[in-house]
C-alpha cells in the first residue's frame, strides 16, 4: 500500500518538475529572444507569457512537494521550488525517510573483521 502511494508521488513529481521548469524558464527567455528575430512582443502576448510563467512556477512547486512527500518529508519542503533549480538541489539531496523498500546506501568503510 505504502509503496503504491510513494510511487504515485514520485510519478507526479517526475511529470510536474520538468513541465514547471519548461513553462517557467523556457517561456521566460521568449521576451529576450523574440526582438532579436525582428518580432517584438505585444503587451497582450507579454501578459499571456507572464500567466504561463506563473502557472509553471505553481506546477514546479507542486512537483517539488510531491518529491518531498515521496521522500517521506512534509509537503512544505516543496516551497523550496520558489527558488527554481537552486531550490530543487536540496530536495534531491534530502535523505529518503519513506517507509518503503530502499536500496542500500554506500558501502562499509571498514572491512569486516575475521
Amino acid at each position: 500500500m505504502i509503496d503504491r502511494v510513494l510511487s504515485q508521488f514520485k510519478s507526479k513529481s517526475d511529470l510536474a518538475i520538468p513541465l514547471g521548469l519548461l513553462l517557467d524558464l523556457g517561456l521566460g527567455a521568449v521576451p529576450f529572444v523574440a526582438p532579436h528575430f525582428g518580432h517584438p512582443l505585444s503587451p497582450s502576448a507579454q501578459y499571456v507569457l507572464i500567466l504561463f510563467r506563473y502557472a509553471g512556477k505553481i506546477i514546479f512547486i507542486f512537483g517539488c512537494s510531491m518529491l518531498a512527500m515521496a521522500k517521506g518529508r512534509t509537503p512544505a519542503f516543496g516551497l523550496f521550488g520558489i527558488f527554481s533549480i537552486v531550490g530543487l538541489i536540496p530536495l534531491v539531496i534530502l535523505v529518503d525517510r519513506s517507509e518503503g523498500p530502499q536500496a542500500p546506501r554506500g558501502f562499509d568503510p571498514l572491512p569486516p573483521k575475521e
